[in-house]
């Protein structure tokens, strides 16, 4: 699937144009590890319900409060990590 960068928030988490309807129709669930695909480079995440799934500097796909999924590390800057800014293309696939 590939999704769009819609703003980056004040501490860092990319939201993107998803909702969990789109992740769950290519299969991806709470613990599903996925790959990103940003800008030619390549980062694992984690599918998880909350922050308190992951450990610190973990990466996660999570589904925010607005209903959008969003990329985030726990304790740290996505953006900044993966060099994010609104407008960028984000392909999400489930990992090997």
């Amino acid at each position: 699937i590939t999704a769009t960068v819609l703003y980056v928030d004040s501490f860092g988490n990319i939201v993107l144009n998803l909702d969990r309807d789109d992740t769950q129709a290519l299969g991806i669930g709470s613990g599903t590890r996925v790959e990103l695909e940003l800008s030619g480079e390549r980062y694992y995440a984690v599918a998880a319900r909350a922050f308190g799934d992951a450990r610190p500097g973990d990466v996660i796909l999570y589904e925010d409060s607005y209903k959008n999924m969003s990329i985030a590390i726990s304790r740290g800057s996505a953006a900044r990590m993966l060099h994010a800014s609104p407008g960028q293309r984000i392909r999400i696939t489930i990992a090997e």
